[in-house]
């Protein structure tokens, strides 16, 4: 097992610098993954526009979110593709999220266990196009449960605010 030293060094020598570190205890309300839980910590790859989020300690990340619209899936699809672009991809793969949706709107679509497309802020909500997307541990047995690690990963997956695709 690497040190957290040693941890932090592969990250960055992986997805460049700066990087910043925020500790667990939720985040600031104004940045991506503000919402994460009180036993998430975070590294911020701002320039990269890329968190990766870890839980209990630095060991393991269990969640990587990015607003990039750079980063694509193997199917062609990230940041800024629209929903149709996101169906034509995965087909009836792609499910919308219990924990994502508010009556008839729907903020995050899934992928198997562990991939997550978010549909969020600033309006019209749900956004047209995605904001963001997330790979996350999806191993835990209550992954679908309410609540449970892919609840969160939803939660945690949000784009800041300040993301928008260009019409």
């Amino acid at each position: 097992m690497l040190s957290t030293e040693e941890r932090a060094a592969q990250d960055k020598k992986l997805l460049g610098s700066p990087l910043r570190f925020q500790a667990a205890g939720g985040g600031n309300v104004t940045e991506p993954g503000w919402q994460q839980p009180s036993n998430y910590t975070r590294l911020v790859f701002a320039k990269r526009k890329l968190n990766v989020f870890f839980a209990d300690g630095v060991d393991r990340a269990v969640e990587i979110t990015t607003w990039n619209k750079a980063y694509r899936t193997p199917e062609g699809v990230g940041p800024c593709s629209t929903l149709s672009q996101l169906k034509a991809a995965y087909g009836s793969r792609l499910k919308p999220d219990s924990g994502g949706t508010i009556g008839d709107a729907v903020y995050t679509y899934r992928v198997g266990r562990s991939l997550i497309f978010t549909f969020d802020a600033p309006p019209p909500h749900p956004s047209e196009a995605v904001t963001s997307v997330a790979l996350y541990d999806g191993s835990r047995p209550d992954w679908n449960r309410p609540g449970g690690a892919g609840s969160i990963a939803g939660f945690v997956s949000f784009a800041p605010a300040t993301s928008r695709c260009a019409p």
